[in-house]
């Protein structure tokens, strides 16, 4: 189960092309994504049907309250990342809930968001730099379910005890650093 729980305008036409090639090359394999508007919906769907992906293999789910939306990450198997407007706050949700990421990294801030949360928490493995090695890297992962229970047990004993999730040492970083800036201050 792929899964991009990103917003659908974060969606580009490359980008979902590629994911329909990923379900093409990988047999069986669904690609979950939020339900954002009817019309998207409905797009999508044309678009998997044109690529030879079968719609129904597009699972939408609607929005729900916090705790049930970080439920959704655990069921899923690995997300693939929008570009060029990478994963945020949903990619540091997926993390914190065990889900691997495979991400492309752009040159702007904004396409390297979620690889700074994979290089963060151990797992710069992840991030690709074309849209063709984000599509080989998603498809042998697919492929192979003993690689992403691993990535998944890796982050299950070591993603909250990474610098990401660290937050008391990242709270005395910044207490420290407004210490010497006062400080200085003083002169």
């Amino acid at each position: 189960v792929f899964c991009c729980f990103n917003n659908n305008f974060k969606f580009t036409e490359d980008v979902f092309s590629s994911w329909m090639r990923i379900l093409a090359a990988v047999p069986g394999s669904v690609l979950w994504l939020l339900a954002d508007n009817a019309w998207a919906e409905a797009n999508m769907r044309r678009v998997a049907q044109a690529h030879g992906v079968a719609p129904e293999r597009l699972v939408f789910a609607p929005r729900v309250a916090p705790p049930d939306y970080l439920a959704r990450f655990a069921l899923a198997d690995l997300m693939l990342d929008t570009f060029p407007y990478n994963a945020g706050t949903t990619a540091s949700d997926a993390l914190w809930m065990g889900l691997p990421i495979v991400t492309l990294a752009g040159r702007s801030v904004i396409s390297r968001m979620a690889g700074s949360l994979l290089t963060a928490i151990g797992l710069p493995e992840l991030i690709t730099e074309t849209l063709a090695d984000y599509e080989a890297l998603a498809v042998r992962l697919g492929r192979q379910p003993a690689r992403i229970a691993s990535l998944k047990r890796y982050l299950a004993e070591e993603g909250r005890r990474s610098p990401l999730f660290d937050v008391p040492t990242r709270v005395r970083d910044i207490e420290s650093a407004f210490e010497r800036l006062a400080l200085q201050a003083r002169g």
